[in-house]
């Protein structure tokens, strides 16, 4: 999330030593959690990846852990490069916008920031488009998965070249050398910046309270052909569909609260100019609530997928734990003896 803090407009302002201490604190704060952040995500991506059956499976959910490490390496970067300008106490120094933009963190915030929102809205659609068209997904989701990716990263490519060329020309030392993230983009992108992470994020909400809706209706014709025997493999399939529905419903959640909330926030503050002490206090504090989307993520999908969690195990302890799920080939094995004593 960008860290425009109600700091963000003090570029004539020197810093006080308790603003100094706070933010020492903050982005020692940045840096442990980003840490966690890196490995989390990169564990799992990792796990997924090597594996084909999984890659073809989760492709999309592959995206955006993929954003989310990357979210991890701005932050961490952030954290430790500005904590070197606080403890060199040259953080009052001016540099131009410029400067700022090739700031490492801004130079990552700039397209983790936006996508990141936009990785949650294609999950959304990806979801709504394996409850809508069941069959269709199940013979190409790995490839529809794969175009929805490319879509999405050629749309933040275009708007990150159209907010680096915004930002380039301003080369007059006007802003803090701690280089808010707000500072290393145009003030008129910035505003863009900030109601693309928002709308995207809400529409991910959105949408994915369709799914779920129309995940119920499909229910029961699920079940019955499963009951039936009809087209097994399209049916165990849905049925893992079904149960990433849910865990991406329940994560859902954790984005209102760890994500949108904190976008609203931010947005009001853009809008409005308004900059009470509640106000800077939870925008200060945004970029690591919003974090927590994230870890939040890792958690549902560790606790309700075996698949997945036995291919990050496998790979956490060098292959001492099989990746495959023990019981899965004696169940699906006595699942269809079943269907065949039942039709015979």
């Amino acid at each position: 999330m960008n860290d425009s803090v109600s700091m963000s407009n003090q570029s004539a302002v020197k810093m006080s030593e308790q603003e100094r201490s706070d933010l020492l604190v903050r982005f020692t704060i940045y840096i442990f959690e980003s840490s966690l952040l890196i490995f989390l995500n990169f564990a799992m991506f990792t796990a997924i990846v090597r594996l084909p059956a999984l890659r073809a499976q989760y492709t999309i959910l592959c995206g955006l852990l993929f954003t989310d490490g990357l979210m991890g390496f701005a932050t961490i970067s952030a954290g430790i490069g500005r904590n070197v300008i606080l403890l060199s106490n040259t953080q009052d120094n001016l540099v131009s916008r410029r400067t700022c933009m090739f700031k490492p963190w801004n130079l990552l915030f700039i397209w983790t920031d936006p996508m990141t929102s936009i990785m949650l809205m294609v999950i959304s659609i990806d979801r709504l488009l394996a409850v809508c068209l069941p069959i269709q997904y199940y013979k190409r989701s790995a490839k529809l998965g794969r175009w929805q990716l490319i879509a999405a990263h050629t749309f933040m490519l275009c708007s990150v070249i159209t907010g680096w060329s915004l930002a380039y020309p301003e080369n007059k030392p006007l802003y803090p050398s701690i280089c808010w993230s707000s500072k290393g983009i145009h003030s008129g992108y910035f505003v863009y910046h900030t109601w693309l992470r928002i709308i995207a994020a809400l529409m991910s909400v959105i949408l994915y309270g369709i799914v779920v809706a129309l995940m119920w209706m499909r229910a029961r014709r699920i079940a019955a052909s499963t009951r039936w025997g009809v087209n097994l493999g399209v049916s165990r399939f849905s049925k893992r569909q079904v149960k990433l529905n849910v865990s991406m419903g329940i994560s859902c959640l954790c984005t209102c609260v760890f994500y949108v909330l904190p976008i609203c926030i931010e947005l009001y503050e853009v809008v409005s100019g308004a900059e009470s002490d509640w106000l800077g206090s939870v925008m200060s504090f945004s970029q690591i609530i919003s974090n927590l989307n994230s870890i939040c993520n890792f958690i549902v999908l560790m606790y309700r997928h075996a698949d997945i969690r036995r291919a990050v195990l496998s790979l956490l302890t060098c292959g001492k734990i099989s990746a495959i799920v023990p019981s899965s080939t004696v169940a699906n094995f006595a699942h269809t003896v079943r269907n065949v004593k039942s039709v015979c």
